[in-house]
């Protein structure tokens, strides 16, 4: 057994934490488990493909975060929300990426925390330019591209990695790609994670296909009965909900 003070859980949030149609969209049950977790001395955090911003504006008021991956392990905050690693994507690979999948995607590019587009129909608080050359140097983290279909994500993902797979990943989560450069992934954050807190236990929880590496790289990993078989074949076990997973680790620690 190990004290909860060694264990620290990253949870994806879209899906798994977070429901668009949830009332509310964070359970009580989770939201209780979570903060006595945190109370008995374990470390919680989100693991999403989202950027800082976007994350931040829907996460629940009730709770503290111990570390923070968004943009699919690109970029790493710690408590207060200050960046404590991060790689960029060279704008040269990032108009690669945008010009084999723009004839059919609409493309947020995350950089510095926040989103940007070249889509005048983007919503009013993403940074609204003309070329990526108007973003600051060395600030782009992810490419998030939304197809019409998971097939056709799956296709152009196929595209990108045999043409520029020495240079970046693509991960799909249903019908939406997030694009990082080569070498970052939400598995290899939370490693760092583990690291950083010189945790004995790293657990992971997810629900997409874009979790794998998040549940490969935990020593105890967790997803849902309704997630797609290879997710499934990467968890060590499966659960109705993060509280669940949460209970879980409060036992095994006792």
């Amino acid at each position: 057994m190990r004290a909860l003070d060694q264990t620290a859980l990253a949870s994806d949030f879209d899906g798994t934490l977070f429901f668009w149609n949830g009332k509310p969209r964070v359970s009580a049950a989770n939201i209780e488990s979570i903060r006595a977790f945190r109370q008995a001395g374990g470390r919680f955090g989100i693991c999403t493909g989202r950027c800082r911003k976007d994350l931040f504006r829907e996460f629940p008021d009730e709770l503290d975060l111990d570390f923070a991956i968004v943009s699919s392990g690109a970029m790493l905050l710690d408590a207060s929300g200050q960046i404590i690693r991060e790689r960029t994507m060279p704008v040269e690979l990032a108009e690669q990426v945008v010009s084999m999948v723009e004839p059919l995607a609409y493309i947020g590019i995350q950089a510095g925390g926040e989103l940007w587009s070249t889509n005048p129909n983007a919503p009013a608080d993403w940074h609204h330019i003309s070329s990526l050359r108007e973003i600051p140097p060395d600030t782009i983290h992810a490419i998030s591209a939304a197809f019409p279909s998971p097939e056709d994500a799956a296709t152009y993902a196929s595209a990108l990695h045999e043409k520029l797979g020495s240079h970046m990943t693509a991960f799909q989560n249903v019908s939406i790609l997030d694009i990082v450069s080569a070498g970052c992934s939400k598995g290899i954050a939370v490693q760092y994670v583990k690291e950083h807190f010189s945790v004995a236990r790293m657990a992971g929880i997810g629900d997409s296909f874009n979790d794998i590496p998040l549940l490969k790289a935990a020593d105890v990993s967790f997803t849902f009965p309704t997630s797609p078989p290879p997710v499934q074949d990467a968890a060590s076990m499966l659960v109705h909900a993060v509280f669940e997973a949460v209970e879980f680790l409060r036992k095994s620690s006792c």
